[in-house]
């Protein structure tokens, strides 16, 4: 029952007749143990269950009923009361999935004050690209029509041919995702299982490629059984590993425990861990006792160690025991000095009980201590691209990091989490799927890496956008290459390098530069690249064209610095020239007639421009406000107008551009929606810039820094991420 239950309703009736039903077909059936009344109900649900488990307590009383699962409004009274356990994606705002419990925390802060079992409801979520060979397993009477779509889009934009490295790299990301979130539920007390919605790919919904099975619940070529089962299984080791990069003079000390739900206790058991490097070898290991466990002692680089995989440790006395029937039931802490290890490295961390099945594993990277070696000087560094283009033509090798603010609203920002379920349902700016890594690069010779983004590039992709290439040669292949929805299918590129004139150039639009003593992973990235463009190895082939480069720019702090104002009135007005699509200006009101609505804008000078940059709203899946006909017009003084241009705009999340056809000046702007689409009597703006055709104007120090903004619906919970981001000041190359 997925719809509004409230006392006195069909709803309620039809509630009693189904229990009956099922109590007489499968009452006595041994695996019916628990049932639930719903999912994700509306309406008076709570007064109702609440009837409902009282009354099949006392008529059924040989299972355990709970109060509908999933419920989307983020407050609800007495929650826990009247309910025997709770199967929920939150208590209040309080996740109970999401990332904010990953790397080795948990969702326990959200549980206080709970005093019965709970399992997390839907957990996971996570998408991963679509391999499009999937299209011919559709041999029935069902068409793959949204896979071709999105294949269609694919060639479109030119990136058919990354398909298999796409669906992949993503997976990866994917896999990696939900064994994090799995691992946290885990390690959660009072937490007691979960759902997934789905194990495979769910087709509707604007197809949520979420499953790591594809449709046909078959295995994709990135995740096994065998693998998923190191995570999931009814004994699982468990690591509060709360970070995974790691500078050469810390201290590796991680606490273990285990979750064991198998069908009894495990006797003798002797627990052991290890870490090994990228070969296999391995480098320290040991086994693991209370209170603590030390590292029995690493094995040298200087020695040969074979490739074969390494036995765990003997038994020594007192690391036998028994494991219990439970969770967070503690194997002992691990400590390890890393600067007995090369780096930068990576390392997998193993943690298992001998002659069990039982084992788990955590990737981690160890990087030097501050390198005091003097950086490259024949690489210019700049965030500039006119001083980056007058160095390109005299033939320097240029590292060219843009400004967020000054990439156009094409080139959308990255995350640390994969898109939710579908961006049809979701949507937002961002859509990010994780990246496709060129591992054997030059430029990435002295950082580990593999083919897909891995927990190391976090650090990367944090607070960074990427540049759409689609304007650019199509030869241009990225060094590392953010992947997008397959609804959207922009190609990205956030490392890459091409000749551009008689200069090489090497473009990071991520942070290569701020708080480098804190940003190991980001230093040794930027360490890496310099020493590979002081080489011969730098020598780009894909010839770009500085004025071709130039159509991936546009300078989202305009209205800013041209000194606008917004004179309409309303608190979140300003929000429609703050240069951030994750804010914006709506309005109307849903209940009335649908009226105009005009969003003026003033200068302290004229201004000479030619057009406008309109950035529709992000967030809403309905596409509530998008503006179809509109009227623009100009004043010198606010009080007498010109009409300009009317035309009419299309329905879409892509910037859209309003050209005039001539270069025009005035003080004051004003922009009239004059309709909309279907019933929707609303109007929304993400951001309105005009096509400046002034002298230059300066450039700002001050980055932008982009807010966060949630989907419009209550029933989307995407994770939690930190909205305190520090604010980074360029520095001054």
């Amino acid at each position: 029952m997925w719809n509004v239950v409230s006392p006195g309703t069909p709803m309620e009736k039809m509630l009693y007749e189904e229990t009956e039903r099922m109590k007489k077909a499968y009452g006595n059936h041994p695996s019916y143990l628990f049932l639930s009344p719903s999912n994700e109900p509306k309406g008076r649900w709570k007064e109702s269950f609440d009837k409902w488990i009282a009354f099949y307590r006392q008529a059924d009383p040989r299972r355990l009923y709970d109060n509908g699962t999933g419920h989307t409004e983020r407050e609800v009274l007495e929650l826990d009361k009247g309910t025997d356990f709770l199967v929920m994606q939150r208590i209040g705002q309080k996740m109970l999935r999401g990332n904010s419990a990953w790397f080795g925390k948990d969702y326990g802060k959200s549980l206080e004050g709970i005093d019965i079992p709970v399992a997390s409801h839907e957990l996971g979520q996570w998408v991963a690209y679509p391999d499009f060979s999937v299209i011919k397993k559709f041999t029935g009477y069902l068409r793959a029509g949204n896979y071709e779509i999105f294949r269609a889009s694919a060639q479109k934009k030119g990136l058919l041919d990354r398909n298999k490295d796409f669906a992949f790299a993503s997976g990866k990301f994917q896999l990696a995702c939900y064994k994090e979130e799995i691992e946290a539920n885990l390690r959660t007390p009072k937490m007691y299982g979960f759902q997934l919605l789905d194990l495979h790919d769910y087709l509707g919904q604007g197809t949520a490629l979420v499953g790591i099975l594809d449709a046909f619940w078959e295995e994709k070529n990135y995740a096994t059984a065998a693998e998923f089962k190191r995570f999931n299984n009814e004994t699982v080791p468990l690591a509060r590993l709360y970070k995974r990069a790691f500078q050469a003079d810390e201290k590796f000390e991680v606490a273990t425990e285990i979750a064991h739900f198998g069908e009894k206790p495990i006797q003798n058991a002797v627990a052991y861990w290890k870490i090994v490097d990228r070969n296999g070898n391995s480098v320290a290991n040991g086994n693991l006792s209370e209170p603590s466990a030390v590292a029995d002692g690493l094995i040298r680089q200087t020695q040969k160690v074979s490739n074969s995989k390494v036995k765990p440790p003997a038994t020594t006395a007192g690391s036998d025991r028994t494991i219990p029937i439970g969770k967070n039931i503690p194997l002992g802490k691990i400590s390890v000095d890393l600067s007995k290890l090369p780096a930068p490295n990576e390392y997998k961390l193993v943690v298992g009980l001998k002659n069990t099945p039982f084992e788990n594993d955590w990737n981690f990277w160890v990087y030097p201590s501050k390198d005091r070696k003097p950086e490259p000087q024949d690489v210019f560094i700049t965030h500039s691209w006119d001083e980056a283009e007058a160095k390109l033509n005299t033939g320097a090798k240029v590292l060219y990091m843009p400004r967020k603010a000054d990439l156009d609203w094409t080139s959308p920002p990255l995350d640390t989490i994969p898109v939710f379920w579908t961006r049809y349902m979701n949507p937002a700016w961002g859509r990010m799927l994780g990246l496709w890594i060129d591992k054997k690069h030059a430029a990435l010779a002295q950082f580990p890496t593999d083919s897909f983004s891995d927990w190391q590039w976090t650090e990367i992709v944090k607070n960074a956008r990427v540049i759409n290439l689609d304007r650019l040669p199509k030869t241009l292949s990225p060094i590392v290459q953010p992947i997008d929805d397959w609804n959207r299918n922009y190609k990205l590129g956030m490392i890459f390098e091409a000749k551009v004139g008689r200069g090489k150039l090497l473009v990071s639009s991520a942070d290569l530069e701020n708080n480098l003593d804190e940003r190991i992973v980001a230093r040794q990235l930027r360490k890496s690249i310099l020493d590979y463009m002081s080489s011969a190895k730098f020598n780009p082939q894909v010839p770009l064209a500085p004025e071709n480069f130039r159509t991936v720019l546009f300078d989202t702090r305009v209205m800013k610095k041209l000194g606008a104002k917004v004179l309409t009135s309303g608190n979140d007005a300003a929000n429609a020239i703050d240069g951030d699509p994750n804010t914006f200006w709506i309005a109307g009101d849903a209940k009335k007639d649908r009226e105009n609505q005009e969003l003026t804008i003033s200068f302290p000078n004229a201004v000479s421009f030619s057009g406008l940059f309109l950035m529709p709203r992000q967030n809403h899946r309905e596409h509530e406000g998008d503006v179809r006909e509109y009227s623009i017009q100009t004043s010198d003084d606010g009080l007498n107008w010109t009409d300009l241009k009317r035309g009419a705009l299309v329905s879409t999340f892509d910037p859209q551009k309003i050209l005039f056809g001539k270069t025009i000046s005035a003080k004051f702007i004003k922009f009239v929606s004059l309709s909309g689409f279907g019933a929707d009597k609303m109007t929304a703006i993400a951001d309105l810039a005009v096509i400046y055709e002034g002298t230059k104007l300066p450039d700002d120090d001050e980055d932008l820094e982009y807010k966060r903004v949630k989907s419009a619906t209550t029933d989307i919970d995407e994770g939690e991420t930190d909205d305190k981001k520090p604010k980074p000041t360029p520095k001054k190359p």
